[in-house]
């Protein structure tokens, strides 16, 4: 061999060799997030704005529990829930769909005939399932309930059981429970009426006396603000606005007690934690104390993962997603089939947090009013889509359909 050539080979071989060690080097610095998942733990808080916690920016000391998880976990920034209310969005997370094709419009609206859950997936695959929900309002019958060996919600409509209540049902499944198991746990202390306990209010330094006592956070004091029945001051919507912050600390004094458990018993090791809201709650934005309508403070979400050996500890997730897109990436982690759905698993997007979200649709009312959300600009449909009535055409299908949602 001439030494020319020898020095051709010599240098292909370097080449090669530096390449292996690059490689194995970024694979080293690249977990595999679906390594040592036999778990999942889903907790829904029911109206939590993504703004009001530390690990998103806030000021104000309401999650300590909660910031400390995110560091060791992966974080989305731009999550988004397309509809402001309850039985929309939680059907949503359970189905992969968008409202648009599983038309659970409002809330105490049953599943129509033929909607599918994706919970049955895991259960058909060994999974012991658990479904704690806080409002008595989330009838298992209605829709929510498919696949799930164990339900548990309060007897009536309009009771509610506290993060505490919550946190120790978990814990006592949990302790008792044959892995592997998925789980999804219901918060609802966020929720109004904004009327924390007095232990909350003084972690928070908020006095428990306001000199105006009509400012209760009850829902008729949000229905008099709502309809502009009467003066409320800036420091009354301050006073609304801390109370609500003070159901925050409340939910969060729960989550370090349920994540201690879960962190002291293995669960870390080998599950994956989801933490997100259904929605969020204006505090007098728009003139508006409740949610219900399609502004950016109700409809942006919380949304962190953890994973087993604390696998992305620290990584902000960019770009849009939706809460239709948890379970499809909840089922690609355990290694289990998803059938077509509007969401779309985020393994790629968390593996490479640089890849492009892609624009949503967001909805607001039973009318089914649209608006195109890309992250930048908001842009209405021109037209009304009543699905009781309006069958779509099919350029509106295609149109849909270009931005990745199916059905029919």
């Amino acid at each position: 061999m001439s030494g020319k050539v020898t020095n051709v080979f010599l240098t292909l071989v370097v080449i090669l060799l530096v390449g292996v060690i690059f490689a194995y080097r970024l694979m080293e610095r690249t977990p595999d997030y679906r390594a040592d998942v036999e778990n999942v733990i889903i907790i829904v808080v029911d109206t939590l704005r993504y703004d009001r916690l530390g690990f998103n920016g806030y000021h104000v000391d309401t999650s300590p529990n909660l910031d400390a998880l995110a560091k060791r976990s992966v974080v989305f920034d731009e999550a988004y829930t397309c509809r402001s209310n309850t039985y929309p969005s939680f059907t949503s997370i359970m189905t992969g769909l968008h409202v648009i094709n599983h038309r659970v419009q409002e809330n105490y609206h049953p599943w129509p005939d033929g909607l599918k859950s994706l919970t049955p997936i895991f259960k058909e695959n060994g999974y012991d399932t658990y479904c704690h929900m806080a409002a008595g309002i989330m009838n298992g019958d209605y829709g929510f309930g498919q696949g799930v060996d164990t339900y548990t919600r309060p007897e009536g409509g309009g009771n509610w059981f506290d993060a505490e209540h919550m946190a120790q049902t978990a814990i006592e499944h949990l302790s008792n429970a044959e892995q592997p198991v998925w789980m999804m746990i219901h918060i609802w202390d966020p929720h109004g009426p904004y009327q924390p306990y007095e232990e909350a209010m003084e972690l928070m330094g908020v006095p428990v006396e306001y000199e105006n006592e009509a400012i209760d956070g009850s829902y008729e004091m949000s229905d008099r603000y709502n309809a502009r029945h009467g003066m409320f001051t800036a420091e009354d919507i301050q006073r609304v606005s801390d109370l609500y912050d003070c159901e925050i600390r409340q939910m969060d004094l729960a989550m370090g007690d349920l994540f201690a458990f879960l962190e002291n018993n293995g669960w870390f090791d080998n599950t994956v934690i989801v933490f997100t809201s259904d929605h969020g709650e204006a505090m007098g934005e728009d003139h508006k104390i409740g949610h219900g309508n399609d502004t950016e403070e109700q409809l942006h979400v919380p949304l962190l993962m953890h994973f087993p050996n604390d696998h992305g500890a620290g990584m902000r997730v960019g770009g849009l997603i939706d809460n239709m897109d948890i379970t499809p990436t909840l089922l690609d982690l355990c290694g289990l089939p998803c059938p077509a759905v509007d969401g779309e698993s985020l393994v790629n997007r968390i593996a490479d947090p640089e890849l492009p979200g892609r624009p949503i649709l967001l909805s607001v009312d039973t009318h089914m009013y649209f608006s195109l959300w890309d992250g930048r600009w908001r842009r209405s449909i021109d037209r009304e889509i009543e699905l009781t009535q309006h069958e779509l055409s099919p350029e509106e299908i295609e149109a849909l359909r270009s931005l990745g949602y199916v059905g029919n």
